[in-house]
């Protein structure tokens, strides 16, 4: 986590590399006032800030404020990168595999959310009540509070019902349940589809997981934007969360 205590060590760096979840957020995906002055600070200095993350750039832009600058954003771990709001490049999900896991994920009755890029996450609404009764179990002591609030507040406002699937420019697919063996079963099924199908498996907690396109990730994001920038690599000090 970059502080005060750290300013005068920055001199020496062109760039910062900074992840969200973890490391500028705290537990309640929220970002301080404090923190938010300092990176301005940062920035006025000449050091240019990115902040790279698994959320996608929707996501980001409900947690980060609008008066916050930044100077470039690797989101969805690599899909999706931005200079100044600008797309620079993008990859997404194979079709057939959105539609594979998804039907997979129903088929269990698994909570799901599907991101295409430049839309809201969303979840076909004839699922919406087995996923509201998701939601309605205890939470269990294994499940983290902010990942937890995060899924109600989805379930609540964030999350959109939709009558059909949409298949084009998803950048990742979201998987979650209360249930950790559940879940631990599902990630197993999808393991069994990378045969088929060229795609990454990410897990950050016990309760979920995600897939995105193979190869890309926060560092290859993280090398767009130094190219861009015509910075080198060790010109940034990294402040990512792997």
């Amino acid at each position: 986590m970059v502080d005060s205590s750290s300013m005068k060590s920055l001199d020496t760096y062109k760039a910062i590399s900074l992840d969200l979840d973890g490391t500028s957020l705290d537990t309640n995906s929220k970002i301080s006032d404090k923190l938010v002055q300092l990176l301005n600070e940062i920035r006025n200095k000449g050091i240019k800030i990115f902040f790279v993350t698994g959320r996608t750039k929707l996501e980001v832009d409900e947690v980060l404020p609008d008066y916050l600058e930044r100077d470039g954003l690797v989101t969805a771990n690599g899909m999706v990168n931005y200079i100044d709001h600008e797309v620079i490049s993008k990859h997404a999900l194979n079709t057939e595999l959105v539609e594979k896991v998804v039907f997979e994920a129903r088929n269990d009755e698994l909570y799901y959310e599907v991101h295409p890029q430049g839309f809201t996450r969303y979840a076909l609404s004839e699922d919406q009540n087995y996923m509201k009764q998701e939601l309605s179990l205890d939470k269990p002591a294994s499940l983290k509070v902010n990942e937890y609030l995060a899924r109600l507040e989805n379930l609540d406002s964030l999350l959109n019902w939709e009558n059909k699937l949409i298949l084009e420019d998803v950048v990742k697919v979201y998987f979650f349940s209360m249930n950790q063996e559940k879940i631990r079963l599902f990630k197993e099924k999808l393991g069994n589809m990378q045969n088929h199908y060229p795609f990454d498996l990410f897990s950050s907690s016990a309760h979920s997981a995600e897939i995105m396109t193979s190869g890309v990730s926060k560092a290859t994001g993280d090398k767009q934007l130094l190219n861009h920038y015509k910075l080198p690599s060790d010109q940034m000090l990294d402040e990512i969360g792997r």
